[in-house]
């Protein structure tokens, strides 16, 4: 499309409130900033068609209680493209907030599985790719914001 695409305060506001609540009601958001519901929609809408809004998702809770482990992992790769590392990377379950680096390690993904064992066969996995060159897994123990 070549005309221009500017975002304003609202479309901003639309954002925030749908980043703390992505299963937020557009006639909650529409009453949250005195606006129409019908506007909310035609800019929701106009926000994904422009790719500033790619996808809806559920964030799980990980806490003590949740039975989840979740783990940051930093991946050096050996030289080269590193593409078909990340499209094997997201095929993986239990991966996501795939990330590109700077410095020592290339890449960092956080991983939230469901026990120790599956946190090890999704490392052990990973390990095996044949342009990863080094891997550093930490367990996340607490969260502070």
């Amino acid at each position: 499309m070549g005309d221009t695409f500017a975002m304003d305060e609202i479309d901003h506001k639309i954002i925030e409130l749908l980043s703390e609540d992505a299963r937020m009601a557009t006639s909650d958001i529409a009453r949250m900033l005195s606006v129409s519901r019908a506007t909310v929609s035609t800019r929701i809408d106009r926000l994904r068609d422009r790719g500033v809004i790619r996808r809806f998702t559920v964030e799980l809770g990980e806490n003590e209680d949740s039975g989840l482990i979740p783990a940051l992992l930093l991946i050096r790769l050996k030289p080269g493209d590193s593409r078909p590392v990340v499209a094997k990377l997201k095929k993986i379950p239990g991966l996501r907030d795939i990330c590109a680096l700077n410095g020592t390690y290339d890449l960092a993904a956080e991983i939230v599985v469901g026990s120790l064992s599956a946190l090890d066969d999704t490392l052990a996995k990973i390990r095996m790719f044949p342009d990863v060159a080094e891997t550093n897994c930490s367990v996340r123990l607490r969260r502070f914001a």
